[in-house]
């Protein structure tokens, strides 16, 4: 037939498409089997608050250390998701108890990211002290001083 470039299907074609379709089928289902949870944790220094849950970008925590214990909460609580902890932009003051990594925060193929919300707006870290209170040096000018906060040796 110059009209049709198929050759002609019979029930030996059905035959031959069997083992792939069954092949297919069970790539599917495994595709479906897989479990892509991942739990996310928001975090903003200037209008977060540590009693919230964090899971939502409209109500995230304030601090690291909360976001770490959400982060770690969630790895307890769920066999197969990993963890991503957006840090809104700003300074994220770690204080002077920095944080501690450990097991507990992410293993057996788990992962917990932690990472900016917006690239284009970084969010920074700091595990430095804050001084305040600066003033104009007495003699010299456009010199500000300031005492150091007593916890710096």
């Amino acid at each position: 037939n110059a009209t049709n470039p198929l050759p002609p299907r019979g029930p030996g074609d059905r035959a031959a498409m069997e083992p792939l379709l069954k092949l297919l089928l069970l790539l599917l289902l495994s595709l479906a089997a897989v479990d892509c949870r991942v739990h996310r944790i928001f975090v903003d220094p200037s209008h977060g608050n540590d009693g919230l849950a964090g899971t939502d970008v409209s109500q995230p925590l304030r601090t690291l250390r909360a976001a770490q214990e959400e982060a770690r909460t969630a790895l307890r609580s769920d066999p197969v998701g990993d963890v991503v902890v957006e840090l809104m932009p700003g300074e994220h003051f770690v204080g002077s108890n920095p944080l501690s990594f450990g097991p507990s925060d992410g293993s057996r193929g788990r992962t917990v990211t932690w990472k900016s919300h917006d690239p284009s707006k970084p969010a920074m870290i700091s595990g430095g002290v804050r001084v305040t209170g600066w003033v104009p040096h007495d003699s010299l000018d456009g010199v500000l001083t300031a005492s150091l906060p007593s916890t710096i040796p």
